[in-house]
């Protein structure tokens, strides 16, 4: 079994970490870039219950109201998705996990090469506990099983998917929830249309027995 040198350790740990900073910094962006569509897709059905409401705003006070309360939901949602603070808290997020990875990855070029590799492990090992201090959010779990299967070239195939869907989970548990109140108030629509169709059809008997 080959022994690896303490240099050797370091540099597959500076190595392993650039990639994982930048899958993070990927994930991140990946998020902004899903909420960013989801946001202009809730302000397009908004836009759509407007419509509908000033072409038919004299219909039923019920259904209205139901419609209402739907736009009202898919408003509160949209607001949360474009938090101005929490969108720049996760753009400067994806920036310093981005400068990290390429602060890490000129380090590894920098002593790639150097000659008296045990001599030069002290100054590099300083370098990387230095780079790493400087920013204080670390990466996740996801970010890093992606980098190792990206390494060792294994399980690439699970990883990748696992790591997309956890970019983009947050963004889809709100429109989870814009979809489901949408539902959940069509379901009520048609419930009021059923209740006031079964009162229509006796009245209507009535009508045609006289």
């Amino acid at each position: 079994m080959p022994t690896h040198s303490p240099f050797d350790e370091l540099s597959s740990t500076i190595y392993t970490t650039k990639k994982t900073r930048f899958n993070a910094a990927q994930r991140i962006e990946r998020q902004l870039d899903f909420s960013s569509f989801l946001n202009s897709s809730f302000n397009i059905l908004q836009i759509g219950i407007a419509v509908f409401l000033l072409a038919f705003g004299d219909g039923d006070p019920t259904r209205i109201k139901l419609i209402a309360l739907a736009s009202i939901t898919i408003a509160v949602l949209s607001f949360t998705l474009s938090n101005s603070e929490a969108i720049r808290s996760l753009s400067i997020k994806a920036y310093k996990f981005h400068e990290c990875g390429k602060r890490l990855s000129a380090l590894e070029i920098k002593h790639r090469t150097a000659n008296a590799h045990e001599d030069n492990y002290d100054l590099v090992s300083e370098e990387y506990n230095k780079i790493i201090n400087c920013y204080d959010e670390n990466h996740t779990t996801s970010d890093y099983r992606l980098a190792q299967a990206q390494i060792n070239r294994h399980r690439l195939w699970l990883q990748s998917p696992i790591h997309y869907i956890h970019s983009i989970l947050k963004p889809a548990m709100l429109m989870l929830i814009a979809i489901t109140s949408i539902l959940f108030f069509l379901s009520l629509t048609c419930k009021d249309d059923d209740r006031v169709s079964n009162q229509e059809m006796p009245t209507q008997a009535d009508s045609l027995a006289r």
